[in-house]
C-alpha cells in the first residue's frame, strides 16, 4: 500500500473507530440501516378517524362520514358519497361531485403507489350511467388523467358489486413531482339513483425514496465558464443528492475523464465550503495529497467537523474545471474507484461508515460554444403579386368548424355545388372541392408572396437550423418588412441576422413589343417607350432594347414593366418620339399582369399628338438627311425632347423614313387618358400658313415660296429627292382614317 492509500485507509479507519468508540455506536448501525434500506415509505396516509374530511375538499354529496351507519361491514369513518339517511343517492335529480386530497409530494421519490379501501354500488351500467373514477393531476387539475374507473379504460378497474375492495394505482408517473387524488361520482341523470353510491377511506401513498447519490453534474454545450481565461472551459459539479435522515458526514469521490477531449485545470478547481470542509486530498497540493492521481483520474474526499451534524438533501461538493480539447467532441465523466488494497470507493459515508451510493456520470456532453454564422438575403425588392393561388391566401383549402371560407368568391363557387359546406360545415370535401374549383384571387395592391434562402455555417454542425420569421413564402404587405433569420446549432448557440423584404406598390406587366421600321434599320436600337393602363396616373416610361428580325421590325422579345398596381384591364403603348398609340388588353397571370396580343407600334408621329398628319411631314422635310436626334427616358414633348424623324432607326433622316410616314399618314390614334398634345382634334388641314410653322422651319419646307405649305411643297421635295409622289397625292385628296383605341373623347374630338 502506498502513502496515499494508507492516509485515506488510515482516514477511514478512523471513522470507524469513532463509531465503535462512542456511545453513539447504536446511532451508527442505524444509520447504516437506514440509508442502505430501499423499502417503501409511507408519504400520506389518512383513515378520516376523526370523522372529518381531513383536508379533503368535497362538492356534491361527498361529505365524512360513520361508514358503519349504512355499511356494517366497515365500522369506521370515511368520505362518502350518498345520503345517511336513505343509504343512496336518489334526490330526485342528477347529481355529481369530487372529493380532492391534498397535495401529496413525490419530488423525493423513485416510484409510489395509492391504496384505498372502498364500496361501490350502483344500477351497473358501466360506462353508460352513474359514473366513478379516480383521478390524479400534477397541476390542480388544469388537466388530470383517470387511473381508476368502471372497467371504462382506466388502468384499474372499480367493483361495483356492493361489497367492500381494497384497491392499488401506481404513481409512478407522476414520480418526483406532486400531485393531488380527486375521486368523483357523477350519476348521469335521475333515475334509478337508489343504491348505496360510492365510499373511500384508508388512503395511502407509499413511495420507494430515491436513494442517495454522488453526482457529476456538466450542462450540454456550456457557454465558456472563464471568459477571462484562455481557451475555452467547462465546469463539472460534484454534488451530494437525495441524501435523506440521519444523514451523511462525508464522501470520496474517484473521477475519471477522457484526456484527448479534456484538460483538467487543478488550479482552477475547488471545493466547496461545506457542507464537507475538511479534506485530505487538496487541489494545489504536491503529491501525495493531489487530486489528479493519474492520468484521467481525480480523487476527491470531504469530511464533516466533529461537531458539525450530519447533512441531508442536496448539496455541491466540488467544482471542476477542464480546458476543452475538441469543441466538436462529445464527452462523459464517471465515477470509479482507487485501485489500493484494500480497493477504495466512491461513495457516502456517516460517521465512517458507508452508505449504499448511487454514482451518477455526467452523461453525455457536447462540447460546442462556439456561434454559427447565419448569412441573410441583400434587401429584397419586388413588385406586388397580381393574384394568388386561393390556398396561398385563404382558409378555403383546410377544414374547419365554420360554415363557408375566408374567400367570398370561393364560398359561392363551392356552396353552389355542395350545400352542405355553407349550412353544415367546410369539411375535407369542401376544401378540395375548393382545391378544384376556385380559381386564384386576384388582389394586384395586397402585396406578394416572396421567397429566399439564408444560409448558416458552423464549426461543428454540419447543417444548423434556420428559421426566419416572417419564413420564406409569406405574403408580405406592400411596404417594408424586416425578416429575423436565426440560425441554431445542435448545441443550442444561435446567430442572428436581419434584411428588408420591400414589396412596391407596382404590379410587373410581361409585354412584347415590336417597331414597324421598315428594312432598312439597324441591328439594335434602344427605345423610351411609354406604357400606360386604364388609370391616367398608372404610366411609366422604360427604355427597352429591340433587335432587328430581318422582317421589318425591331423586336424586344417578352420584357417585365412595372406600373402602379391595380387591377387594370388594358395596356396603351407608345413610342412618343415616333409612333402611334397601341392598345391590348391585359390579364391576371399569376404574379404579374400579361400584355395580349403582341403590341406593334406604327411610326409617323413625330409631333407625340397620336396621329399623323401634315404637322409631322413638315418635320420630315426639315430634318431630311440629318442624323436621329436622341431619344432621352421619359420623352416629354411638346417640352425638353427633341422631335425625331427617324422612323427606321438607321441613325439618319431618310427615304425608308419618307415612305413609313407616306404609308400612315392622315391615321390617328388615342389612348383613353391621353389628350391632346397639340390644338384641339385632328389637324386636317391640306395647307399651313407658314406664319404658324416654327421660325427653324419656314425657309426649309415652303419650297415654292407661296407663303404656305401644302401638297406643292411636298411635290417639289419628292421631285428632289426622287421619290414616288405618294404622299403629296395623299395630301391632296385623301381623308384622315383612324385606328383610335378605346377613345372616349367628346363628339368631334379624335383624341
Amino acid at each position: 500500500m502506498n502513502r496515499t492509500s494508507s492516509l485515506l485507509a488510515s482516514s477511514s479507519q478512523s471513522k470507524n473507530r469513532w463509531c465503535r468508540s462512542l456511545v453513539a455506536t447504536a446511532i451508527c448501525a442505524a444509520a447504516t440501516l437506514a440509508m442502505s434500506a430501499t423499502a417503501s415509505t409511507v408519504i400520506y396516509t389518512q383513515d378520516f378517524g376523526s370523522c372529518t374530511t381531513s383536508g379533503f375538499a368535497v362538492t356534491g354529496l361527498w361529505h365524512a362520514a360513520t361508514l358503519g351507519a349504512c355499511s356494517p361491514l366497515q365500522p369506521g369513518c370515511g368520505l362518502y358519497f350518498g345520503q345517511d339517511s336513505t343509504c343512496d343517492y336518489d334526490t330526485g335529480v342528477q347529481v355529481s361531485g369530487t372529493a380532492t386530497s391534498p397535495t401529496i409530494d413525490l419530488s423525493a421519490y423513485a416510484s409510489a403507489t395509492l391504496s384505498f379501501d372502498y364500496r361501490l354500488e350502483t344500477e351497473f351500467s358501466p360506462c353508460l350511467y352513474d359514473f366513478a373514477t379516480v383521478e390524479i393531476s400534477d397541476d390542480g387539475f388544469a388537466t388530470s388523467t383517470v387511473v381508476a374507473d368502471q372497467n371504462c379504460g382506466a388502468p384499474v378497474t372499480l367493483d361495483d358489486g356492493g361489497g367492500w375492495v381494497s384497491a392499488s394505482v401506481d404513481l409512478s408517473a407522476w414520480a418526483g413531482s406532486a400531485i393531488q387524488v380527486r375521486f368523483r361520482f357523477d350519476s348521469d341523470d335521475e333515475l334509478f339513483n337508489d343504491y348505496f353510491g360510492f365510499a373511500v377511506t384508508n388512503v395511502d401513498v407509499e413511495g420507494e425514496p430515491i436513494p442517495p447519490s454522488l453526482s457529476l453534474e456538466g450542462t450540454n454545450c456550456q457557454d465558456d465558464v472563464l471568459p477571462g481565461e484562455p481557451g475555452h472551459q467547462i465546469a463539472v459539479g460534484v454534488w451530494m443528492r437525495n441524501v435523506a435522515a440521519p444523514g451523511a458526514t462525508g464522501f470520496q469521490g474517484f473521477v475519471e475523464f477522457d484526456q484527448s477531449e479534456l484538460v483538467y485545470r487543478d488550479d482552477l478547481s475547488s471545493y466547496t465550503a461545506g457542507p464537507f470542509p475538511l479534506h485530505i486530498l487538496q487541489f494545489g497540493a504536491a503529491p501525495p495529497f493531489q487530486v489528479e492521481w493519474a492520468a484521467g483520474r481525480l480523487r476527491l474526499d470531504g469530511s464533516a467537523a466533529p461537531s458539525d451534524p450530519p447533512s441531508v438533501g442536496n448539496a455541491q461538493l466540488a467544482t471542476l474545471i477542464f480546458d476543452v480539447v475538441d469543441e466538436c467532441a462529445t464527452t462523459d465523466l464517471s465515477f470509479g474507484g482507487y485501485p489500493a488494497s484494500p480497493f477504495f470507493f466512491s461513495e457516502l459515508s456517516i460517521y465512517g461508515t458507508p452508505v449504499i451510493t448511487d454514482l451518477e456520470a455526467t452523461g453525455t456532453l457536447a462540447l460546442d460554444d462556439t456561434d454559427p454564422l447565419v448569412t441573410c438575403p441583400s434587401n429584397i425588392t419586388v413588385a406586388a403579386d397580381v393574384s394568388f393561388p386561393i390556398c396561398d391566401v385563404s382558409n378555403c383549402c383546410s377544414s374547419h368548424g365554420g360554415t363557408g371560407c375566408s374567400d367570398g368568391a370561393c364560398t359561392t363557387t363551392v356552396c353552389g355545388l355542395d350545400s352542405f359546406c355553407c349550412v353544415v360545415s367546410w369539411d375535407n370535401v369542401c376544401a378540395n372541392e375548393a382545391i378544384l374549383f376556385c380559381g386564384p384571387i386576384v388582389d394586384p395592391c395586397n402585396g406578394a408572396i416572396v421567397s429566399f434562402t439564408p444560409t448558416a455555417a458552423d464549426n461543428c454542425d454540419v447543417s444548423p437550423t434556420v428559421v426566419s420569421t416572417p419564413p420564406s413564402g409569406s405574403l408580405f404587405p406592400i411596404g417594408t418588412t424586416t425578416v429575423t433569420c436565426v440560425a441554431t446549432d445542435d448545441c443550442g448557440n444561435t446567430d442572428t441576422c436581419t434584411f428588408d423584404v420591400t414589396v412596391t406598390p407596382t404590379n410587373q406587366v410581361l409585354a412584347d413589343v415590336k417597331l414597324l421600321v421598315g428594312t432598312f434599320t439597324a441591328p439594335t436600337a434602344t427605345r423610351c417607350i411609354r406604357f400606360q393602363a386604364d388609370d391616367c396616373s398608372a404610366a411609366t416610361d422604360e427604355s427597352i432594347v429591340f433587335s432587328n428580325d430581318g422582317l421589318g421590325y425591331q423586336a424586344s422579345g417578352p420584357v417585365l414593366i412595372e406600373l402602379p398596381c391595380g387591377e387594370w384591364s388594358s395596356l396603351c403603348v407608345k413610342d412618343e418620339q415616333h409612333s402611334k398609340w397601341e392598345t391590348v388588353g391585359l390579364s391576371a397571370a399569376g404574379d404579374h399582369w400579361l400584355a395580349a396580343p403582341q403590341v406593334v407600334l406604327v411610326p409617323g408621329d413625330d409631333d407625340n399628338d397620336g396621329d399623323v398628319d401634315i404637322n409631322d411631314v413638315t418635320w420630315l422635310i426639315f430634318t431630311f438627311s440629318a442624323p436621329a436626334a436622341a431619344n432621352p427616358c421619359p420623352f416629354v414633348f411638346p417640352g425638353p425632347g427633341p422631335r425625331d424623324a427617324d422612323f427606321s432607326l438607321d441613325g439618319a433622316v431618310a427615304g425608308e423614313d419618307y415612305s413609313l410616314l407616306s404609308d400612315q399618314f392622315l391615321t390617328f390614334s388615342s389612348c383613353v387618358c391621353t389628350l391632346p398634345s397639340q390644338g384641339s382634334r385632328f389637324d386636317e388641314r391640306r395647307s399651313l400658313p407658314i406664319s404658324e410653322v416654327d421660325a427653324r422651319l419656314r425657309d426649309h419646307i415652303d419650297l415654292n415660296r407661296d407663303g404656305s405649305f401644302d401638297a406643292e411643297d411636298v411635290l417639289l421635295f419628292e421631285t428632289q429627292r426622287g421619290f414616288p409622289n405618294t404622299l403629296s397625292n395623299r395630301l391632296r385628296t385623301e381623308r384622315p382614317t383612324g385606328s383610335a383605341s378605346r377613345t372616349s373623347s367628346p363628339k368631334g374630338q379624335t383624341r
